[in-house]
């Protein structure tokens, strides 16, 4: 196997908890597939790839992640999904190529506002996390069209009376067109479908077929005729 020439590389699926040395020399690696190991940490020896563009650390039990700066310059896909991440922390200059960050089920509370300086970043999924506030910077990020997934999390509608943090807003006070590209759902709310409501209308009551049929577009010939049973 040559060092020098092999670009991707998956080794996921090996219960791994340490880097492999026999792949340190893979210098010019630019897709690395690591998943679903026992990996508690980010291994450092990821540092010296410096031609990575995607990097998938997903299903892992890593709790803490720090990006430092020069980390993953070239980095266009960054996949931390279903980890146990509860702090995560990159520097102000990290991933200024990142198209896509994927930290999708984790245990984040709180959004590091430095990901909002990313300007190349199109997509950041943080669904499934315990997000309740926002980093203020989001109102001011230079990447405005940015896709945002926060569904999932229990984001507060507003914030309490006593809580006197200037770098934390509520999902309501995100601008407008910043907040028409994040998908987010209040957790414990409870929409009603079209054919839930018609149930309700006639709960207790005595069922006029014919306008129900109606209210559910159901064709003519497909409808139930009570009369014969």
């Amino acid at each position: 196997m040559s060092c020098e020439f092999l670009k991707i590389l998956h080794i996921n699926d090996n219960k791994l908890s340490a880097f492999p040395r026999k792949f340190f020399d893979f210098i010019n690696l630019e897709e690395l597939d690591i998943s679903n190991n026992l990996f508690v940490t980010m291994p450092h020896e990821l540092h010296s790839f410096a031609n990575l563009r995607i990097l998938n650390i997903s299903f892992n039990r890593i709790e803490n992640i720090i990006i430092e700066n020069g980390m993953f310059n070239n980095m266009l896909k960054l996949n931390l999904s279903y980890n146990r991440i509860t702090e995560l922390s990159i520097f102000d200059n990290a991933l200024q190529s990142l198209k896509n960050f994927v930290l999708t089920s984790n245990q984040i509370t709180i959004i590091d506002k430095n990901i909002f300086n990313i300007p190349t970043l199109e997509k950041l999924e943080l669904d499934g996390n315990r997000i309740e506030l926002l980093p203020s910077n989001i109102n001011n990020m230079r990447n405005r069209p940015l896709r945002i997934n926060l569904y999932g999390n229990p984001l507060r509608s507003r914030l309490d009376e006593d809580l006197d943090n200037p770098e934390l807003i509520s999902i309501e006070e995100v601008n407008r067109d910043i907040l028409r590209n994040i998908r987010y759902g209040v957790i414990g709310t409870f929409q009603e479908t079209d054919i839930e409501i018609i149930r309700r209308e006639y709960t207790n009551m005595n069922l006029n077929v014919k306008t129900y049929y109606e209210k559910l577009n159901i064709p003519a010939d497909e409808r139930l005729n009570l009369e014969e049973i």
